[in-house]
Order: structure tokens, then C-alpha cells, then sequence
């Protein structure tokens, strides 16, 4: 597959610009991101596993499905990705997103003035730091806030004089090369005005990954200097953003296009796309909150078959593999949502939409471990 041409585009306006044929990846990625609560603290994500219920012989009940938010929650996101495997697909995707055009009940309404943002992230292999369990890599983010022209030729050879170094939203990723995979993140913005507050270490363990966790390294390796490390992979991503409002004139979502250009440590360079749907919810995080999101994702594969669900997320949209606030918001503490229609299932099933158990159906089918030790 090739990726003819490369373009940074305004809402309802294109224009290209000429490079040599590239390879590309494309992916659609669908974001739940809960309003920051920002004056409470890191909330305490459980690690531990309920044992499952129900005798041999007899169906399991299901999880009794739950509607409170936590007061604690703090922007926890839930992604889910698509690849598109041709510039057909994602020229179109442009377009169903142009300024005042509509998509199921919203409206696009361009962001930022119809130009691109800049961000430039360096990832750094840190396995051999030994940091915190599941944790062995970290990212660095320069935000540009100065916006090349959106129709530009040369944006992507545009200086940017205003720009915003925040090392302290540096991440641990659970691997150096995690562009395309899927993450549970816990987003605190700057320490700046609580620098003593630490990362949680219950989130670290509930989560592979999590923000602000600069702090947790250099309590680790107090003689670590970050300029000394090596980057293995710099991501230059120029974005451009679309809001979808209701007809009351309230943003619930925002489409970002984004355009990477991945450089690796041995220089050798690629280009990479994506589009991200995030969810903005002004109020709790319920069932339909989630399923509001699960209705975007099934209308755009509708409307675009060239969309193909992605194997860096394991098909669509899904919820965050590090047990914690999100599934039990919507299952309770001993329940888990399914990604395909969000029913609730045991924590000890897992619902990946892949027919890997023995009986040759998904998690949700499976006899629970318990259940399968007795009829042995």
C-alpha cells in the first residue's frame, strides 16, 4: 500500500503537497476522556482479581451493570483503533469531517482556525533503568503553540519561535514503540502548583501506563539526567482539530488528524496518520455515555468500509487492560465490559471479540477457571 501524497488540512479545504511515494499506516483511534476533576486526589485503582461465582452446571449471573462516577476519576480515556489502508479512505474522512457538515446528531465546527499544531514527542528506551514494573519507556512532549499555515506547502518545514517543553507530562510507556497501541492514561497536567504531590502507585500498578510519572523516575534514579538519554524513536505530529458539537452548541467530541513523521535512531524515517475521536463528557460516566461512543465507532465503519479494525488495539474499541475505575463504573467491582456491545462479564473472562477459547467461542461464552477445574 502507498501513501501518495501528504496534506495538513483545514475544515472543508485541501491542499497537498509533493513527496516521494510512502508506505503508511493509518488509525482511527476513539478516546473516552472524562472531565479532569482537578482539585482530588490520584484515585486508588485495585489490582486484585474477584474470584468468580456460580456452581457447576449453572449459568453465571451477570454483573449488575453501574451508573456512579467516582469523584475521583481524572481523565481516564478508553481508545480503540482502525487502520485505513488506502488514501481513498482517508482523503473522504476529511471531507465527512468539514466544517459544518454533520455526522448522526453533531456538528463539525473547525478548531483552531483552520491551521495545524505542532507536537514533537521523543520516546526513550529506559528498560535498562529498571523502573517501575511494566513500565520501560517514557515520552517528552514539545508543544508548539504557534500554528503553521493550514494550507501551507513548506508547514512542515516551518520554525515556530512560541513554544512549551512540558517534561512534567512525561509518561512511562509500556513500550518504546507504542505509537498504535492501545493505553489506559491518568492525565494531572502540570505539578507545578502541588510539586510535593506524588504519582500513585496504585495507579502504576493498575495501569501499564500513566502520566505524570517523571517524578516516580527521578525518586527511582535520583542522578538521572533525562538530557543524557537517548531517544529511540521522535515523533514530529501536525495536527489538525475538529469539534462536534450538539444542537445546543456543546462540544462532546473532537476529531484530531493527525499527520506523524516517525524518525527512529537510526535516522531512518517514515510517515504515519491518524485520526482521534475524543469524547468529552460533562457529566458522569454511565453505560450510555459509553455507548454514545460505541455509535460513532459502528456508523463510521458503516458509512467507510475501507476502515479495518485495528490489530494494535485487538479490534475496535476497547476498554483499558489494567483493571480499575472505568470497568468498575460501568460493571462494578466484580464485573468487566465487553468492547463489541459493553455487556458485563467476570473479571477472570476476558471479551477480546476473538474466538480463543476451547469451546471455540469468545471470553464471554468461557466456562469461568473454577468452573472448568470441576467439570475436569
Amino acid at each position: 500500500m502507498e501513501f501518495l501524497r501528504g496534506q495538513c488540512q483545514g475544515a472543508g479545504r485541501s491542499t497537498t503537497w509533493s513527496i516521494a511515494t510512502w508506505n503508511f499506516v493509518l488509525i482511527l483511534a476513539v478516546t473516552i476522556a472524562p472531565r479532569q476533576i482537578a482539585s482530588t486526589p490520584l484515585p486508588a485503582l485495585s489490582t486484585d482479581t474477584p474470584a468468580a461465582t456460580g456452581a457447576s452446571g449453572t449459568e453465571e449471573p451477570t454483573p449488575a451493570e453501574n451508573t456512579t462516577s467516582s469523584p475521583d476519576l481524572r481523565d481516564f480515556e478508553v481508545e480503540g483503533k482502525w487502520e485505513i489502508l488506502d488514501v481513498t479512505t482517508y482523503d473522504a474522512l476529511v471531507e465527512r469531517f468539514a466544517n459544518g457538515s454533520e455526522f448522526l446528531n453533531y456538528t463539525a465546527v473547525s478548531r483552531w482556525g483552520n491551521t495545524c499544531r505542532k507536537y514533537v514527542d521523543y520516546y526513550y528506551d529506559t528498560t535498562d533503568l529498571q523502573m517501575t514494573d511494566n513500565m520501560n519507556s517514557l515520552r517528552h512532549r514539545t508543544r508548539y503553540q504557534a500554528s503553521p499555515p493550514a494550507y501551507s506547502n513548506s508547514w512542515i518545514d516551518v520554525t515556530l519561535a512560541n513554544w512549551v517543553s512540558d517534561w512534567d507530562l512525561i509518561q512511562y510507556k509500556g513500550s518504546p514503540s507504542r505509537v498504535g497501541a492501545i493505553w489506559g492514561r491518568e492525565e494531572v497536567g502540570s505539578r507545578e502548583s502541588e510539586p510535593d504531590q506524588p504519582t500513585s502507585t496504585a495507579v502504576i500498578a493498575a495501569c501499564d501506563l500513566s502520566y505524570d510519572a517523571i517524578r516516580a523516575m527521578r525518586r527511582e534514579h535520583p542522578q538521572l539526567d533525562c538530557a543524557d538519554l537517548r531517544p529511540s524513536l521522535k515523533v514530529d505530529d501536525y495536527r489538525l482539530r475538529i469539534g462536534l458539537e450538539d444542537e445546543h452548541n456543546v462540544l462532546l467530541f473532537e476529531v484530531s488528524l493527525d499527520r506523524y513523521i516517525l524518525t527512529d535512531y537510526l535516522f531512518s524515517s517514515w510517515p504515519f496518520g491518524a485520526m482521534e475521536v475524543e469524547i468529552e463528557i460533562a457529566g458522569e460516566i454511565t453505560e450510555e455515555s459509553v455507548r454514545s461512543l460505541g455509535d460513532i465507532a459502528a456508523a463510521l465503519e458503516d458509512e467507510f468500509p475501507g476502515l479495518h479494525r485495528s490489530t494494535y488495539s485487538k479490534g475496535g474499541l476497547f476498554l483499558p487492560e489494567g483493571e480499575g475505575t472505568m470497568a468498575e463504573l460501568m460493571c462494578g467491582q466484580d464485573g468487566w465490559p465487553c468492547s463489541e456491545d459493553y455487556t458485563c462479564v467476570y473479571r477472570v473472562q476476558r471479551c477480546d471479540g476473538v474466538t480463543d477459547c476451547s469451546d471455540g467461542s469468545d471470553e464471554r461464552q468461557c466456562p469461568s477457571p473454577a468452573r472448568t477445574a470441576e467439570d475436569r
